[in-house]
């Protein structure tokens, strides 16, 4: 009588049991690190999202990172005398065991040289403010993430022209010397909210569109035609992965797998195009455009090629030119 009671149990047991077994499921994340000349390099601290995960890359330049669940994550990997490197990594629910990483280079710093590392936090909240551009010298060296946090290493000493911006906010603009050898500087910046706009007019007659606001340069540049849009509801549309998946039935734009997920953009017998974020270009070759921002975070996207770039962005998209306008 006994053994006919439980029996009935056993697949209520086993069915409760999947969920659990989904929750606990994490990878492990392995791979290798050198300098430029391939010497491996031992001591590497490796972050997760911010978090350092790993004691340091062993004397053969191997790392591990167990335990990483399912979703999007930023890797980094630091060590004293090296430039720091970071990449995106997306885990799927798909993803099982152990996911090679592959071979990844640092690059050696030189001398004469700082580090600028800070915060950027909006004034009023005192929340983070993630995606801020931090500008060098009128160039964007890099982004804030998710915790308001930024880095640029190799910074040449001198003056230097320090740019903080991100749309909705009052850009902060002020000239630095950077004199002692080694310098490390570390900011705490507070970013004034700006008014609230009206939502922008579009006003429809006779085909013709009229545009009002900070997006009525690139409604002016998709009335002429000369170059592949994206508004905010056709890249809902296309829902996708990445930002470069925008891009993939753009004629004359080659996506190239690369590490970590990530494509690499070329233009067809150019050369990589330059990316612009809300009006800022990059550095050339220091960033990916999937490493840069998220699908979910653009409000529109355009790519010209060539002969099509427009004139104001000539001078540095021989090849193309990308850019990104920020919700």
């Amino acid at each position: 009588m006994r053994v006919r009671h439980r029996l009935p149990l056993l697949p209520l047991i086993l069915l409760g049991a999947g969920p659990l077994l989904a929750q606990d499921r994490t990878v492990t994340l392995y791979g290798t690190v050198s300098d430029e000349s391939y010497q491996l390099l031992a001591g590497v601290t490796v972050l997760l999202d911010g978090s350092v995960m790993s004691q340091g890359s062993g004397a053969a330049g191997a790392f591990t990172v167990p335990g990483v669940p399912p979703g999007a994550h930023f890797i980094a990997f630091e060590k004293v005398g090296y430039l720091s490197r970071s990449f995106r990594v997306v885990v799927t629910d798909q993803h099982t065991g152990d996911i090679a990483l592959g071979h990844i280079t640092l690059e050696a710093r030189r001398v004469g040289t700082a580090t600028m590392t800070g915060t950027v936090t909006n004034s009023i909240t005192g929340e983070p403010i993630v995606a801020v551009a931090v500008g060098i010298n009128g160039t964007v060296a890099t982004l804030t993430d998710d915790r308001g946090v930024f880095r640029v290493d190799d910074i040449e000493f001198g003056t230097i022209l320090l740019e903080i911006r991100r749309i909705g906010y009052l850009m902060i603009a002020a000239e630095m010397d950077l004199v002692e050898d080694g310098l490390a500087v570390d900011f705490n910046i507070k970013l004034v909210p700006l008014p609230i706009e009206l939502a922008e007019i579009v006003v429809e007659g006779d085909r013709t569109i009229f545009v009002f606001g900070r997006m009525r340069d690139f409604y002016r540049r998709r009335k002429r035609g000369l170059g592949d849009f994206f508004t905010r509801r056709e890249i809902e549309e296309k829902n996708p992965l990445v930002v470069s998946d925008l891009f993939r039935m753009v004629p004359g734009v080659r996506l190239r797998p690369g590490a970590f997920g990530i494509n690499r953009i070329s233009i067809r017998n150019c050369g990589a195009p330059t990316i612009y974020l809300d009006g800022m270009p990059f550095r050339s070759g220091t960033v990916q455009l999937d490493d840069l921002v998220s699908p979910e975070n653009i409000e529109a996207v355009e790519i010209h090629i060539g002969a099509f770039v427009p004139a104001e962005f000539m001078s540095f998209g021989a090849c193309g030119v990308i850019l990104i306008w920020t919700r």
